[in-house]
């Protein structure tokens, strides 16, 4: 899980700092993976690679809209209703993370979209998933 902490304006023009989470659970990641020929790893690298905006953008916005929740005060729940996501994307946070994501530093870099992803998607996770689904096939081979 992501806690990711934004300042941005709301619509009556007051600065408003507040915490957003965002999480991807393991069926998710599966699911994701599947969607996509050669999986989610070759995706990403090939939309890097070719420097395809429309696709790393697109990839972008699938993440947030798969990952973004409520979390419960207690913590044993994460709501990831339409209607939250509907809500966030209308408010000046979403626009705020989606400048971070896109937005350079001086030296010409953004860590930023790569740090998310890679919260949201860690290598342990993502290893426990193709060894998932290398067991899966071998059992249908």
């Amino acid at each position: 899980m992501i806690k990711k902490t934004l300042k941005y304006k709301n619509y009556a023009r007051e600065e408003v700092t507040d915490d957003f989470y965002f999480d991807i659970n393991e069926s998710e990641l599966l699911m994701m993976n599947w969607s996509e020929r050669g999986g989610l790893d070759k995706y990403y690298e090939r939309i890097i690679k070719e420097e395809d905006n429309r696709e790393i953008l697109k990839a972008f916005q699938e993440l947030v809209d798969l990952s973004y929740g409520k979390r419960s005060l207690d913590g044993k729940d994460f709501d990831k209703s339409p209607e939250h996501l509907k809500k966030f994307k209308s408010s000046g946070a979403y626009n705020q993370l989606m400048l971070e994501f896109f937005t350079q530093d001086e030296n010409g870099t953004n860590n930023f979209a790569e740090q998310f992803a890679n919260g949201l998607l860690p290598a342990d996770l993502i290893e426990r998933v193709r060894k998932a689904e290398a067991e899966e096939k071998a059992k249908l081979d």
